[in-house]
């Protein structure tokens, strides 16, 4: 899973300024089938997870209105779209709020639900709250897509989730980076510090 603004050689069906690009290929290296998914403005993914049903789950950010874009939220939503083995939509969905939303990580979790992690500007439709500039935001969704659990997580600063992961324990933890020195974030050590949530 990639992007791609490209209309030649492997890009086959360039549908706007930037795409998610799905290729699969062999063990060798070469093409099986590669599609192109979202709208005519930017579309980015950044993660994908398999679903114990085959197939997988792609996500990142849309900000297109149209074509595999089906509901807009804001000025960008966190988007996910379940494909098949060969690449077909099943579902599309959007999450987040009237502002900027961007999902940067998707895990499986034991209980077959998926958790993501994405950061947040909204306070509005799908996030309850925003405690300042950016948050962290974490979400988890069936294998229908539908949103069973949000959080921010932030201070008054810019905070960024990067990567998320269930533990042993069936814990999430989330990774990131933030410049906050309250709130959830009450120690700083310097201008951007790396920090590590673990979330029962």
């Amino acid at each position: 899973l990639g992007s791609s603004d490209s209309v030649d050689t492997d890009i086959t069906n360039n549908k706007g300024d930037y795409d998610m690009w799905v290729v699969n290929i062999t063990n060798a290296g070469s093409i099986v089938w590669q599609k192109n998914f979202g709208g005519s403005e930017i579309d980015l993914g950044y993660s994908i997870a398999p679903t114990s049903d085959g197939n997988f789950i792609v996500t990142g950010d849309t900000r297109s209105t149209d074509q595999d874009v089906s509901t807009a939220l804001g000025n960008a939503d966190v988007w996910a779209a379940k494909i098949s083995a060969t690449g077909t939509i099943i579902w599309e969905k959007s999450y987040g709020g009237s502002q900027f939303e961007s999902a940067r990580s998707i895990t499986p979790m034991s209980n077959g639900f998926y958790a993501i992690c994405a950061s947040s500007r909204s306070n509005n439709v799908n996030v309850t709250a925003n405690f300042g500039v950016n948050d962290a935001w974490m979400l988890i969704i069936d294998n229908e897509g539908s949103l069973l659990f949000e959080k921010n997580m932030g201070g008054s600063g810019l905070d960024f989730a990067e990567g998320i992961i269930e533990t042993s324990d069936q814990k999430i933890v989330v990774v990131g980076n933030t410049d906050s020195s309250d709130i959830n974030f009450a120690q700083n050590k310097g201008g951007k510090d790396a920090f590590f949530i673990k979330i029962k």
